[in-house]
């Protein structure tokens, strides 16, 4: 049950499926899991697919710096808890609208595949 999922200042990569699965605390009336916030620090140049993928994610900080430019495929796929997922300006591409729930998503003239 982590407080969150906060990156290292120093981290540049996130392997594919490598938080996947990542769940907050259980409610043990409903089951639900609570949201996680994740903050990516702008150090990051690159997330791997399904990275977050079924996590329970709840609010997403992506890195402002220009070295991240690019959310890939299935990102946080099927994170029912997201709420709020700010994309910077400097992303250029969303490979898949699926890489972060539709309803959260706030663009700002971001090419999408």
């Amino acid at each position: 049950m982590p407080d969150g999922i906060i990156l290292e200042a120093t981290t540049v990569g996130i392997a594919n499926s490598a938080f996947s699965g990542v769940k907050g605390t259980e409610n043990m009336f409903t089951g639900a899991y609570s949201p996680i916030p994740v903050e990516l620090p702008d150090t990051l140049k690159y997330i791997g697919t399904s990275a977050f993928a079924y996590s329970s994610a709840g609010t997403v900080k992506f890195p402002t710096s220009p070295l991240f430019d690019s959310i890939p495929n299935y990102c946080f796929y099927k994170c029912t808890n997201l709420s709020s997922a700010v994309i910077p300006q400097g992303i250029k591409n969303i490979m898949n609208l699926r890489s972060i729930s539709a309803k959260v998503l706030r663009l700002s003239s971001c090419p999408i595949r």
